[in-house]
């Protein structure tokens, strides 16, 4: 016979329900670095402006940007320290948080996270090289030699498992072999770009660049790397580009754990 189930036991599974769609279904947001405010920004995908987010208090020069799904972490590369390190950043205030030195001159890096593998992948154009970061402590190990110059933007799409690259030397979009760093062009961005943050966003297969030199955000056909002019970012050095989730409301954590609460308050005293 059928378990009629209780009122407190049914209103316990719609909140469980529905905090779970709520944290699978956030809205994925790009997340922009500028060097010169040393701010978080989020950028308007329609429009390409940027808004602050907060100061990265912590770090002076994130160049690359890269979001794990897997644990909903934002890291970033900052080249400001005789070092440099790899830090994670806080969606809601900016705030960047060292995880470990590089020990490695990472300026204008480039940076993209795989998440079918766990692996955070970095460009160095100081050494045209690519490289994968221990994201527990920072430890860089060689892949290889790039064939290009100037590397700067990174991004993956983790459906057909491609890493893009945008060489501001070239102007050229690439494809990169992640276990050999061996590149393929793609085709020509039809601009002149410089330091180019490169993202991906999974949810309309579109890549996205930001450039210092126009000041402007661009999407790019990942078919021939054609640029195409989204709008002014409105702040003047923006290097790092990322699509990561958005942050929850206050509220929401907040009433699913006063409902929580509530249930099990309730449970516990018709159980005396």
């Amino acid at each position: 016979m059928m378990r009629i189930l209780s009122t407190q036991t049914r209103t316990f599974w719609c909140l469980w329900v529905l905090f779970g769609a709520a944290t699978a279904n956030a809205e994925m947001i790009l997340y922009g670095t500028d060097t010169d405010s040393e701010d978080l920004l989020t950028i308007n995908t329609s429009t390409g402006a940027g808004t602050n987010v907060g100061n990265l208090v912590n770090a002076a020069s994130v160049q690359g940007l890269a979001y794990d799904s897997n644990t909903q972490t934002l890291y970033g590369i900052d080249a400001a320290g005789a070092n440099d390190d790899l830090v994670s950043i806080n969606r809601a205030t900016g705030e960047a948080t060292s995880i470990g030195f590089l020990n490695l001159n990472m300026a204008r890096a480039g940076a993209a996270f795989d998440p079918n593998s766990n692996t955070l992948y970095v460009s160095r154009p100081q050494g045209n090289e690519l490289y994968t970061v221990d994201i527990s402590d920072g430890t860089p190990t060689l892949i290889g030699s790039l064939a290009t110059d100037f590397v700067s933007g990174l991004a993956f799409d983790p459906a057909t498992n491609t890493l893009f690259g945008v060489d501001h030397g070239t102007d050229r979009l690439y494809t990169i072999d992640t276990t050999t760093a061996a590149q393929t062009e793609v085709g020509q961005l039809g601009i002149s770009v410089d330091n180019a943050g490169l993202a991906f966003n999974t949810d309309t297969n579109t890549l996205y660049l930001s450039d210092i030199t126009t000041v402007t955000l661009y999407t790019l056909d990942s078919s021939n790397g054609t640029a195409t002019s989204v709008g002014a970012l409105g702040f003047s050095n923006v290097a790092g580009l990322a699509f990561g989730a958005s942050v929850p409301e206050p509220s929401t954590p907040i009433l699913m754990s006063l409902g929580l609460t509530s249930f099990l308050l309730r449970r516990r005293r018709s159980s005396r």
